[in-house]
């Protein structure tokens, strides 16, 4: 079967997406009684866990401990125990921005990869990681 456009010419075309990349929680009310209350009343639940020291590469991070220097309690948006694929990390354990002495850090977590745990140090067996990317988003999760 032929494709119903005809191709034809010396240029090739390549369009990008040059769009920040972006991830939030959805909120909804099943029977709202307000408009304010769809707005205003959505709270997104904020869970803590402990990572391991920032590691370059899935590799290293296997290598790491948590407990190692560098371990900290973050928070993180989701419904389980431990961040997953899609989860948003954030330096602080309320999921906000912190500020400080230093000033106001950043809301999300570096990028990179983490060992995770809920205990410090850890005791999961077989040990467990995550990848996190731009806006602390989790892009990627595995054992060790």
């Amino acid at each position: 079967m032929e494709p119903a456009y005809n191709i034809t010419g010396d240029y090739l075309y390549l369009i990008w997406d040059f769009r920040l990349i972006g991830s939030s929680q959805l909120c909804y009310c099943s029977n709202p009684s307000s408009a304010a209350e769809v707005c205003c009343l959505c709270e997104v639940p904020c869970n803590t866990c402990y990572l391991g020291p920032l590691s370059p590469s899935e590799i290293q991070v296997c290598s790491a401990n948590v407990g190692d220097t560098g371990t900290m309690v973050r928070g993180f948006t989701g419904n389980g125990a431990l961040p997953t694929l899609g989860s948003i990390m954030y330096n602080a354990t309320n999921c906000a921005s912190v500020t400080g002495w230093f000033g106001t850090l950043s809301g999300y977590v570096t990028a990179g990869f983490y060992q995770i745990d809920n205990s410090n140090p850890g005791t999961l067996s077989p040990k467990k990681w995550i990848e996190v990317g731009a806006n602390g988003l989790v892009i990627g999760e595995g054992t060790c």
